[in-house]
């Protein structure tokens, strides 16, 4: 059974997730995400990551993105997949003016849903910390 799951919202970060199918989903062998990318993110110092023992793979659903892996930046458009194999250095950015939307998944699962409730909770924290000295 598929559990969906929304984590809080990253707009610090200019994204929103929702869990579709979680490690306990699938025995361990992926972790897939619909993610929300907001218009401009990861356009100023774009978060390079790196998954040494995953596979990730970015489905374009809606909008386009731009994707640096390697060495080199991809423009995605809606319908298209890209493909990042394991210890590849990798980023995304949302340039265009519209929310784009993708289908995410890391095989095999690990730990990488502890990892985004982790960033969910400190991205959480920085927006109500703003709010309080408002």
């Amino acid at each position: 059974m598929t559990t969906e799951n929304r984590l809080p919202e990253l707009t610090s970060n200019g994204m929103k997730l929702t869990i579709l199918k979680a490690g306990a989903d699938t025995n361990g062998r992926s972790l897939d995400m619909e993610c929300e990318i907001l218009p401009g993110c990861n356009m100023n110092n774009p978060m390079m990551q790196t998954h040494p023992g995953q596979i990730v793979t970015y489905e374009v659903l809606e909008g386009e993105l731009e994707f640096f892996v390697i060495d080199r930046w991809i423009k995605a458009r809606k319908g298209e997949s890209i493909f990042v194999d394991k210890g590849t250095t990798h980023t995304f950015r949302n340039p265009a003016n519209n929310v784009a939307r993708v289908y995410n998944t890391y095989q095999p699962a690990m730990d990488i849903e502890d990892y985004f409730k982790g960033l969910s909770h400190f991205s959480g924290n920085l927006i109500n910390n703003r709010r309080k000295r408002m």
